[in-house]
C-alpha cells in the first residue's frame, strides 16, 4: 500500500532512500522536525519495511524512557513525557474498519492537543486523519523497499502543515 498516492493535499516535503544503518539519521532529520504536542504520524508500509523499527527509534529519540513494545495485540501502547503529554502508540493492523476504530472509542486520544499519536496501519482511518482539523496536524510517513534491495528503503513524508525548519 502506498499512503501517498491516497493524499488530497500536502506536498512531499521529504524523500529520501536510506540503508538500516540510517535510520537515527531518518529520525534525527526528517522526523524529529515535526515532533511536538498534538502530532499525529501515520506511518505505513508493507510488512518488514520497518515502521516499528522506525517507530522506536523515534520515540526513544523523543523521550520515551519505558520499554517500547509493539503494540499489536494491544492496539496501542500510552508511554509519558514530562509535562503531562501521553504518546499514543497505535498498531491497526487488527483494525477492520473505521467503525470498529470508533466502537473501541479510540477518537478521543486523537482530539487531545497535548497527545502525540504515532499510527503504524493508519488506512483503516484514513478519514478520519484526512478530515480538518485533524489533517493539519498529521505527518504522512510512507515506508517502501524492494524485495531485490531488503536492506534499502524509501522513506516519503508529507505534511499538510509546514515545519518551522522549512519556514527559516
Amino acid at each position: 500500500m502506498r499512503m501517498q498516492n491516497d493524499y488530497t493535499s500536502g506536498d512531499v516535503v521529504k524523500r529520501s532512500s536510506y540503508g538500516l544503518s540510517d535510520v537515527e539519521m531518518i529520525v534525527e532529520k526528517f522526523l524529529l522536525p515535526f515532533w511536538r504536542e498534538g502530532a499525529i504520524y501515520a506511518f505505513s508500509g508493507e510488512i518488514g519495511a520497518g515502521k516499528t523499527t522506525l517507530l522506536k527509534v523515534l520515540l526513544r529519540r523523543a523521550g520515551v524512557v519505558e520499554e517500547i513494545v509493539s503494540p499489536t495485540y494491544a492496539y496501542f501502547c500510552r508511554y509519558y513525557l514530562p509535562d503531562d503529554v501521553s504518546v499514543y502508540h497505535f498498531d491497526l493492523y487488527r483494525v477492520e474498519s473505521l467503525e470498529m476504530f470508533f466502537d473501541m472509542e479510540f477518537e478521543s486520544v486523537f482530539h487531545n492537543p497535548r497527545n502525540i499519536v504515532v499510527i503504524e496501519w493508519p488506512k483503516v482511518i484514513y478519514k478520519l486523519l484526512s478530515e480538518y482539523p485533524l489533517n493539519q496536524r498529521v505527518v504522512w510517513v510512507d515506508l517502501e523497499y524492494d524485495l531485490e534491495s531488503p536492506r534499502e528503503r524509501v522513506c516519503l513524508l508529507q505534511t499538510v502543515e509546514k515545519n518551522s525548519a522549512d519556514e527559516a
